[in-house]
């Protein structure tokens, strides 16, 4: 997921090359929101293939 840190005013997208986002950014929900598509993506083709072994 990513790890907010509002005291310093960005989130941290994790995975390689995710990098960290300000929160005053103006497309940030679109970033978070395209962010969060992806991890769940991976999340469900991780389940794929744990259940096909």
């Amino acid at each position: 997921m990513y790890i907010n840190y509002t005291d310093q005013e960005y989130v941290s997208l994790l995975g390689q090359g995710e990098g960290r986002i300000k929160l005053n950014h103006p497309e940030i929900h679109e970033k978070l929101e395209a962010y969060l598509k992806k991890y769940e993506d991976h999340k469900e083709n991780a389940r794929e293939i744990i259940r096909n072994l």
